[in-house]
């Protein structure tokens, strides 16, 4: 009778801690929801609330720490979004998303080599995903690898083909290197992109580019007939010195 009345308290702890951890989920993952709900309003600051709460009602939840990692990377806290990034891959290290977020955060502070080891590991774990193929591009073209960051970009538009950041940022590119031809083809279907997403934001970006780019080749157009215009004064010159 001992034994079993031991079993049966055990059983009941058991059971009673199961409930908690039970309880502490589903409670964590209704802030979780509401935290969702202000991110999708705009609101970073309330989300990055509902995201903390989030993390303290369940520490091993690797999804809390990633979207607080989100709202973070919103409010420009770049230094505690790489924190929450760090911990949500060590607690779930086979989450793609969450190198590739982590690689972006490392990108806008400059660190592109760990942004783009970030990336391999991202397309390891998922090689069909475009948004991995066009930040390891932005990266590589930050750490001047500018024919791999092309293969990436391209790849990412293989991947995409109405992937209209894809080919912004390849406009990008084009016009790092002064392919200027390229650079606009880009840029003009970016915006018809955009234009059929109804992203204005996108739209004004791609406008803003393309008039730059026209400026460039408006500029080179003239060089190059100043130069060919001293050519031909100098071979005039030599003609005429000839018939002297």
């Amino acid at each position: 009778m001992k034994v079993k009345t031991f079993s049966n308290s055990l059983n009941k702890i058991l059971i009673s801690s199961l409930f908690l951890l039970l309880a502490s989920c589903s409670q964590s993952a209704n802030i979780l929801d509401e935290g969702h709900k202000h991110y999708d309003e705009g609101k970073y600051k309330e989300s990055l609330e509902k995201y903390s709460q989030a993390v303290k009602e369940d520490p091993k939840n690797a999804e809390a720490y990633f979207y607080k990692g989100l709202a973070e990377e919103k409010t420009d806290d770049y230094k505690g979004a790489l924190v929450d990034y760090d911990k949500a891959i060590e607690l779930k290290p086979k989450e793609a998303d969450y190198y590739n977020n982590r690689a972006v955060i490392k990108g806008l502070t400059d660190n592109f080599k760990g942004a783009v080891d970030d990336l391999d590991e991202a397309i390891k774990l998922n090689d069909k995903e475009p948004e991995y193929y066009m930040n390891r591009g932005i990266n590589k073209s930050g750490l001047n690898q500018l024919a791999q960051a092309t293969e990436d970009l391209d790849k990412a538009i293989e991947l995409k083909a109405d992937y209209a950041d894809a080919y912004f940022n390849r406009g990008v590119l084009y016009g790092k290197i002064e392919a200027l031809d390229k650079a606009m083809e880009d840029f003009k279907k970016a915006k018809e992109l955009y234009e059929a997403q109804k992203n204005k934001e996108g739209i004004k970006s791609a406008e803003e580019f393309i008039a730059n780019v026209t400026a460039m080749q408006q500029s080179s157009g003239k060089t190059t007939s100043r130069n060919e215009a001293k050519s031909e004064s100098k071979e005039a010159e030599v003609q005429e010195k000839g018939k002297n």
